[in-house]
Protein backbone atom coordinates (compact mmCIF):
# COMPACT_ATOMS: atom_id res chain seq x y z
CA UNK A 1 0.00 0.00 0.00
CA UNK A 2 3.00 2.19 0.50
CA UNK A 3 4.01 1.63 -2.46
CA UNK A 4 1.04 2.77 -4.46
CA UNK A 5 0.66 5.75 -2.20
CA UNK A 6 4.42 6.52 -3.14
CA UNK A 7 3.48 6.09 -6.77
CA UNK A 8 0.32 8.13 -7.11
CA UNK A 9 2.25 11.19 -5.29
CA UNK A 10 5.12 10.43 -7.66
CA UNK A 11 2.53 10.34 -10.77
CA UNK A 12 0.85 13.67 -9.42
CA UNK A 13 4.14 16.06 -8.99
CA UNK A 14 5.17 14.82 -12.71
CA UNK A 15 1.79 15.19 -13.87
CA UNK A 16 1.61 18.84 -12.54
CA UNK A 17 5.32 19.79 -13.45
CA UNK A 18 4.91 18.51 -16.80
CA UNK A 19 1.90 20.02 -17.77
CA UNK A 20 2.48 23.52 -16.40
CA UNK A 21 5.76 23.29 -18.84
CA UNK A 22 4.25 21.35 -21.84
CA UNK A 23 2.52 23.42 -24.07
CA UNK A 24 1.11 20.74 -26.54
CA UNK A 25 -2.12 19.12 -26.01
CA UNK A 26 -1.40 15.75 -27.51
CA UNK A 27 2.00 15.57 -25.48
CA UNK A 28 0.07 16.32 -22.30
CA UNK A 29 -2.28 13.78 -23.50
CA UNK A 30 0.24 11.00 -23.89
CA UNK A 31 1.57 12.32 -20.26
CA UNK A 32 -1.87 12.14 -18.61
CA UNK A 33 -2.03 8.55 -20.60
CA UNK A 34 1.12 7.04 -19.77
CA UNK A 35 0.87 7.80 -15.71
CA UNK A 36 -3.29 6.94 -15.39
CA UNK A 37 -2.28 3.48 -17.10
CA UNK A 38 0.78 3.61 -15.15
CA UNK A 39 -1.36 3.79 -11.82
CA UNK A 40 -3.84 1.53 -12.98
CA UNK A 41 -1.22 -1.50 -13.83
CA UNK A 42 -0.58 -0.78 -9.62
CA UNK A 43 -3.65 -2.68 -9.14
CA UNK A 44 -2.90 -5.78 -11.91
CA UNK A 45 -1.80 -5.95 -15.44
CA UNK A 46 -5.01 -7.69 -16.31
CA UNK A 47 -7.07 -4.90 -14.75
CA UNK A 48 -5.34 -2.66 -17.13
CA UNK A 49 -6.05 -5.67 -20.00
CA UNK A 50 -9.55 -5.14 -19.71
CA UNK A 51 -9.83 -1.12 -19.13
CA UNK A 52 -7.82 -1.14 -22.78
CA UNK A 53 -10.18 -3.99 -24.26
CA UNK A 54 -13.16 -1.54 -23.12
CA UNK A 55 -11.95 1.00 -24.30
CA UNK A 56 -11.25 0.04 -27.89
CA UNK A 57 -14.28 -1.70 -28.49
CA UNK A 58 -16.53 1.61 -27.28
CA UNK A 59 -14.18 3.67 -29.42
CA UNK A 60 -15.19 1.51 -32.55
CA UNK A 61 -18.62 1.70 -31.61
CA UNK A 62 -18.47 5.26 -31.24
CA UNK A 63 -16.55 5.31 -34.87
CA UNK A 64 -19.78 3.48 -36.19
CA UNK A 65 -22.18 5.91 -34.58
CA UNK A 66 -20.44 8.84 -35.87
CA UNK A 67 -20.73 7.39 -39.20
CA UNK A 68 -24.49 6.91 -38.87
CA UNK A 69 -26.54 6.94 -35.86
CA UNK A 70 -28.10 3.62 -35.62
CA UNK A 71 -30.08 2.08 -32.78
CA UNK A 72 -28.90 -1.39 -33.37
CA UNK A 73 -25.26 -0.12 -33.03
CA UNK A 74 -26.13 1.76 -29.72
CA UNK A 75 -28.10 -1.35 -28.07
CA UNK A 76 -25.11 -3.07 -29.05
CA UNK A 77 -22.64 -1.40 -27.31
CA UNK A 78 -24.90 -1.34 -24.46
CA UNK A 79 -25.10 -4.98 -24.28
CA UNK A 80 -21.25 -5.56 -24.54
CA UNK A 81 -21.02 -2.82 -21.73
CA UNK A 82 -23.43 -4.41 -19.84
CA UNK A 83 -22.55 -8.29 -20.17
CA UNK A 84 -18.87 -7.05 -19.53
CA UNK A 85 -19.71 -4.96 -16.38
CA UNK A 86 -22.25 -8.47 -15.54
CA UNK A 87 -19.44 -11.20 -15.80
CA UNK A 88 -16.93 -9.66 -13.51
CA UNK A 89 -19.78 -8.37 -10.96
CA UNK A 90 -22.07 -11.06 -11.11
CA UNK A 91 -20.67 -14.59 -12.58
CA UNK A 92 -17.96 -15.02 -9.86
CA UNK A 93 -20.62 -14.95 -7.31
CA UNK A 94 -22.83 -17.38 -9.58
CA UNK A 95 -19.96 -19.70 -10.00
CA UNK A 96 -18.97 -19.82 -6.30
CA UNK A 97 -22.98 -20.73 -5.27
CA UNK A 98 -22.94 -23.25 -8.05
CA UNK A 99 -20.83 -26.71 -7.71
CA UNK A 100 -20.13 -27.39 -11.00
CA UNK A 101 -16.44 -28.08 -11.10
CA UNK A 102 -16.55 -25.96 -14.25
CA UNK A 103 -17.43 -22.88 -12.98
CA UNK A 104 -15.27 -22.94 -10.14
CA UNK A 105 -12.42 -21.10 -12.29
CA UNK A 106 -15.04 -18.56 -12.49
CA UNK A 107 -15.19 -18.32 -8.61
CA UNK A 108 -12.31 -16.64 -8.32
CA UNK A 109 -12.28 -13.92 -11.24
CA UNK A 110 -11.70 -10.24 -9.87
CA UNK A 111 -13.23 -7.22 -10.26
CA UNK A 112 -11.39 -4.89 -12.09
CA UNK A 113 -10.73 -1.62 -9.78
CA UNK A 114 -13.43 0.95 -10.93
CA UNK A 115 -15.19 -1.14 -13.44
CA UNK A 116 -18.65 0.30 -12.94
CA UNK A 117 -16.87 3.73 -13.54
CA UNK A 118 -15.53 3.19 -16.69
CA UNK A 119 -18.24 1.25 -18.15
CA UNK A 120 -20.96 4.19 -17.54
CA UNK A 121 -18.20 6.53 -19.04
CA UNK A 122 -18.35 4.63 -22.18
CA UNK A 123 -22.15 4.29 -22.16
CA UNK A 124 -22.77 7.73 -21.54
CA UNK A 125 -20.41 8.22 -24.68
CA UNK A 126 -22.51 5.97 -26.88
CA UNK A 127 -25.86 7.59 -25.89
CA UNK A 128 -24.17 11.22 -26.56
CA UNK A 129 -23.23 9.95 -29.69
CA UNK A 130 -26.58 8.32 -30.66
CA UNK A 131 -28.41 11.47 -29.49
CA UNK A 132 -26.25 14.15 -32.27
CA UNK A 133 -23.34 14.81 -29.63
CA UNK A 134 -21.16 16.30 -32.26
CA UNK A 135 -18.05 14.25 -30.75
CA UNK A 136 -14.82 13.54 -32.62
CA UNK A 137 -12.24 11.85 -29.99
CA UNK A 138 -9.22 10.62 -31.51
CA UNK A 139 -8.14 7.36 -30.06
CA UNK A 140 -5.54 8.51 -27.85
CA UNK A 141 -8.33 11.03 -26.05
CA UNK A 142 -11.03 8.53 -25.85
CA UNK A 143 -8.41 6.12 -24.19
CA UNK A 144 -7.72 9.17 -21.41
CA UNK A 145 -11.10 9.78 -21.41
CA UNK A 146 -11.46 6.53 -19.88
CA UNK A 147 -8.37 6.04 -17.51
CA UNK A 148 -7.96 9.60 -16.53
CA UNK A 149 -6.58 8.97 -13.30
CA UNK A 150 -8.53 11.16 -11.15
CA UNK A 151 -11.70 9.75 -12.34
CA UNK A 152 -11.45 6.44 -13.32
CA UNK A 153 -11.40 4.29 -10.11
CA UNK A 154 -13.56 5.95 -8.19
CA UNK A 155 -15.55 8.65 -10.66
CA UNK A 156 -17.69 10.86 -10.61
CA UNK A 157 -19.21 9.62 -14.58
CA UNK A 158 -18.21 12.30 -16.58
CA UNK A 159 -19.12 12.78 -19.83
CA UNK A 160 -16.42 13.41 -22.86
CA UNK A 161 -18.40 16.79 -23.86
CA UNK A 162 -17.23 18.76 -20.89
CA UNK A 163 -13.78 16.94 -20.55
CA UNK A 164 -12.74 16.84 -24.00
CA UNK A 165 -12.24 20.82 -24.42
CA UNK A 166 -10.16 20.68 -21.44
CA UNK A 167 -8.22 17.65 -22.60
CA UNK A 168 -7.63 19.70 -26.01
CA UNK A 169 -6.80 22.95 -24.59
CA UNK A 170 -3.38 24.86 -25.49
CA UNK A 171 -3.30 26.89 -22.17
CA UNK A 172 -1.09 25.35 -19.35
CA UNK A 173 -2.59 25.27 -16.73
CA UNK A 174 -2.09 28.29 -13.80
CA UNK A 175 -0.93 28.29 -10.59
CA UNK A 176 -4.79 28.93 -9.28
CA UNK A 177 -5.74 26.21 -11.14
CA UNK A 178 -3.38 24.03 -9.45
CA UNK A 179 -3.89 25.13 -6.07
CA UNK A 180 -7.84 24.97 -6.45
CA UNK A 181 -6.93 20.89 -7.76
CA UNK A 182 -5.21 20.31 -4.77
CA UNK A 183 -7.79 22.00 -2.73
CA UNK A 184 -10.21 19.43 -4.39
CA UNK A 185 -7.72 16.27 -3.69
CA UNK A 186 -7.66 17.60 -0.24
CA UNK A 187 -11.05 17.72 0.94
Amino acid sequence: MLFRALLYSLAIVIAVIGLARIRSPRVRQVLLLVLSYALYVTWGWWFAIVLASSTLINFLFGQSLRRKRSALVLWTGIAVNVALLSSFKYLPEFAHSLSLPALQTFSRVVLPLGLSFWTFQAMSYLFDLYGGEELNPSLLEFALYMVFFPVAISGPICRLTGILPQFRSEKAPSREDIGRGFGRIAT
